[in-house]
């Protein structure tokens, strides 16, 4: 009888569930092409694409300095056409999610903004939809590149890494496995004396 015990309570162990999903959850944004620059770096072709990568969806109301959300972004870039941007390689980085998100998962309103200068007021990707206005801006040094319409976010979630047991899931099946192997055999040596 203790022996059938035993041989269930492993098949239930061995069944149970030990794997880890980490849900990403993949932003990506394409603005309009610029209908407006200045210089000679940006053309009518470029536009703001931004790509966040975090490891739980938006919501109303996060707003805070980008490097603030370790927890939260698992990576964040940005591009005008010309520069491309990411959190490690630049003085200033905000991002803010606002005015609710739309049925689809995707910002209703936001303000990103990467800078290679800690003031802002360098080499910029910035991207705003808000009340006050709307506008895609690129900026390397004198030359600007904009458009005053939003253009389009999409959001997909994946699992990524795949499934993996959790260590400390494993250790304790483990040991409570082991712990049954020597409880029968500790029974089985007393029941011989």
């Amino acid at each position: 009888m203790r022996t059938k015990l035993l041989a269930a309570a492993l098949l239930v162990l061995l069944l149970w569930p030990v794997s880890s999903y980490a849900h990403l959850y993949d932003y990506e944004y394409v603005g309009l092409p610029f209908d407006w620059f200045n210089g000679s770096t940006y053309t009518p072709a470029d536009h703001v694409t931004i790509s966040l990568l975090t490891n739980h969806p938006l919501s109303f109301g996060e707003r805070g300095f980008a490097e603030n959300q370790s927890s939260e972004m698992v990576s964040f870039i940005m591009s005008d056409g010309y520069q491309t941007m990411n959190v490690a390689n630049t003085g200033f980085c905000q991002l803010q999610i606002f005015d609710g998100l739309k049925a689809d998962g995707t910002p209703y309103g936001w303000w990103i903004w990467l800078s290679d200068t800690s003031d802002g007021t360098g080499n910029t990707v910035y991207s705003e939809n808000s009340v006050d206005g709307s506008y895609d801006i690129g900026m390397y040094g004198t030359d600007f590149g904009r458009n005053f319409n939003d253009g389009t976010w999409t959001v997909s979630v994946k699992c990524d890494p795949s499934p993996v047991p959790e260590p400390t899931t494993a250790l304790l099946l483990a040991t409570g496995f082991a712990g049954m192997c020597g409880a029968t055999w500790w029974r089985r040596k007393s029941a011989r004396r």
